[in-house]
């Protein structure tokens, strides 16, 4: 049996060791899926994928990914097992999309940055599986928040990591883009063939939940997370966590949360 491409044994985070966020977690994330951190606002969810990205220690545990333990990883081969796509609203000066995806290969082009016919290809390949590739002349400037989303992603992709770590990657996206972006991820994780796994942080449930396979809620009473499938979450009621009370509720016909007088009102 392969190794889980992410694992975490009795992990804690935070900043003071006093008052860690999450304590003693023990997660696990197979090949081929996608899994969705649900929590409010200061809850740890940045912090948590900021430790099992490398740049922040964990105060607690351990963290392995396909198979081999962070802590073990120079940087360079962490850069070949992780890919991190965030939220900020990336300019990149001048660059072009094409140029900006090729920064994906970095991790592989030595220290002179040289691209060879088989990077090229690869970058190619990611920007036409992410839908970009007719904006790969394109400055990145230029492009709508979804299209800039989309080339983020791509660089990602020419990564060819094992994982892939997003916060909030829909954040500053209208609808139609949250939506569209949701549904590349399924379909490029599901393209992987078990090979890539995303583990995204996201306040838009509704199409985050349509795409995922896992979900992972943050209890706050008890500073851990509660992880299992989409079904099993919903139907156990564990989506109420996160924001108990609070007078937020989990509307299951809806998919998404709603406020307990809004649910009432029904």
């Amino acid at each position: 049996m392969n190794a889980p491409l992410l694992r975490t044994s009795r992990l804690t985070v935070g900043y003071r060791a006093d008052k860690p966020l999450l304590e003693d977690l023990d997660l696990e994330l197979g090949g081929g899926r996608i899994a969705v951190l649900i929590g409010g606002n200061g809850a740890g969810k940045s912090t948590l994928l900021r430790t099992l990205a490398g740049s922040l220690r964990p105060l607690a545990g351990s963290i392995s990914i396909a198979g081999t333990e962070l802590r073990d990883l120079s940087k360079a081969d962490l850069a070949k097992q992780l890919a991190i796509v965030t939220t900020d609203r990336t300019m990149a000066g001048g660059l072009t999309v094409e140029e900006t995806v090729a920064i994906g290969r970095h991790p592989y082009t030595g220290i002179f940055g040289r691209l060879s016919s088989r990077d090229r290809a690869i970058v190619r390949e990611a920007m036409e599986a992410t839908g970009i590739a007719e904006k790969a002349k394109e400055p990145l400037g230029r492009l709508s928040d979804g299209e800039r989303q989309k080339a983020m992603i791509a660089r990602a992709v020419a990564q060819q990591t094992p994982l892939m770590l997003m916060d909030e990657p829909t954040s500053f996206l209208d609808v139609a883009a949250r939506i569209d972006t949701m549904a590349l991820l399924r379909r490029l994780t599901d393209a992987s063939g078990g090979r890539m796994s995303i583990l995204l942080s996201s306040h838009d449930v509704g199409p985050a939940l349509e795409v995922a396979d896992e979900v992972w809620v943050f209890d706050p009473a008890i500073h851990t997370l509660v992880c299992g499938s989409k079904d099993e979450m919903i139907g156990s009621g564990a989506m109420e966590l996160p924001f108990a009370g609070r007078g937020i509720v989990f509307d299951i016909r809806r998919g998404d949360y709603s406020s307990y007088m809004n649910k009432q009102s029904e």
